[in-house]
């Protein structure tokens, strides 16, 4: 088990959230699924960041009830 299990949700460094997907070779950069972008937008399409190969990253875990929202509803 990595530092952000899959299914955390997380803000990351631009301001989006996202929800951890699955683990990356390092624990602090994990696979993970934008659920928000910076404007608080739902995306159009599945987009997937590895933030091992990104300029992105993760400044907070989120508890998705903060935001009303499932976040296995956004895997």
């Amino acid at each position: 088990m990595g530092a952000f299990p899959v299914g955390s949700m997380v803000r990351l460094s631009d301001q989006s959230v996202a929800v951890v997907a699955r683990p990356g070779e390092d624990p602090l950069t994990p696979v993970v699924r934008l659920a928000y972008d910076a404007k608080g937008a739902e995306p159009s399409e599945t987009t997937d960041i590895d933030l091992a190969g990104s300029d992105l990253t993760i400044l907070e875990v989120i508890a998705p009830e903060s935001l009303n929202v499932e976040a296995s509803d956004k895997l």
